[in-house]
C-alpha cells in the first residue's frame, strides 16, 4: 500500500468510527420508556418507504454502489474482479430490498405513516371477485399464483411479469434458466418505479429463482 493510499485509509477508519458512535447514541435513546409511535418514527430514520434512500439504509446502500463499482475497477483479473463486484452490489441491493423492507413491514404495523393511510376502498379487478382492502399510496404488490388466476387484471402500466422478461432476455417465457436474468431486468425497473414513487405490482408464478 503507497503512502497516499494509507492515509485515505485513515480518513476511512476515522469517518468509520464517527459513523460507528450514531447507533450507540440511537440505543441509548431507545435504552428508556418509548411508545410505538416513537419506535416506528425511530426505525424511519434507518429507512423510510416514502423515501427509501434517504435514510441510513439508503446511504449504505449507496456507498456499497460505489464501492462495488471500485471493485470491478480493481486490478484482480476479470473474474476475480466481475465476483467481488456482484457480491457487494448484492449486499448493497440486501441493504434495502431485504433489510429495508423488513423494516417498513415493523413500522407499518407499529405506527403507520400518517401520509401513507389510505381508507379501506372496494375494489374490483377484472373477472375476480371485489375485494375489500386497503392499498397504500405508493404501494408494492406482489402476486403469486397459477395461470388464470387474475393475476394480469391489474393495470398493464403497473406490472411486472417476470415471464414477459423471461421472454425478453430469451425469446421464451417458459425458460426457466433464465430467471435469475429476468429478475435483474424486473429490479432494475422497479427500483426506477420506486424512485417515482409509483404503485408496482410485480406478477410471478413462484419466487424462488430455479
Amino acid at each position: 500500500m503507497t503512502s497516499a493510499a494509507h492515509t485515505r485509509l485513515e480518513r476511512v477508519r476515522a469517518s468509520a468510527g464517527i459513523v460507528k458512535l450514531a447507533p450507540q447514541q440511537i440505543e441509548d435513546e431507545l435504552g428508556g420508556p418509548i411508545d410505538a409511535e416513537f419506535l416506528a418514527e425511530t426505525l424511519r430514520e434507518l429507512f423510510d418507504e416514502a423515501d427509501p434512500k434517504g435514510g441510513v439504509l439508503g446511504s449504505l446502500n449507496q456507498l456499497l454502489t460505489i464501492a462495488s463499482k471500485a471493485a470491478a475497477l480493481a486490478p484482480l483479473g476479470g473474474e476475480d474482479s466481475e465476483s467481488a463486484a456482484c457480491a457487494i452490489e448484492v449486499a448493497a441491493a440486501f441493504a434495502l430490498d431485504s433489510a429495508g423492507m423488513r423494516l417498513h413491514l415493523a413500522t407499518s404495523t407499529l405506527h403507520p405513516s400518517p401520509a401513507r393511510r389510505t381508507p379501506l376502498k372496494r375494489t374490483t379487478l377484472g373477472t375476480m371477485q371485489p375485494l375489500d382492502t386497503t392499498i397504500p399510496d405508493p404501494a408494492l404488490i406482489v402476486l403469486i399464483g397459477a395461470a388464470g388466476r387474475g393475476k394480469s387484471t391489474w393495470p398493464h402500466t403497473q406490472v411486472l411479469e417476470l415471464d414477459q422478461f423471461r421472454a425478453t432476455v430469451s425469446d421464451s417465457p417458459s425458460r426457466q434458466e433464465t430467471t435469475g436474468d429476468a429478475a435483474d431486468v424486473l429490479k432494475l425497473i422497479l427500483e426506477r418505479r420506486r424512485a417515482r414513487k409509483l404503485n408496482t405490482v410485480i406478477d410471478a408464478a413462484s419466487l424462488i429463482v430455479q
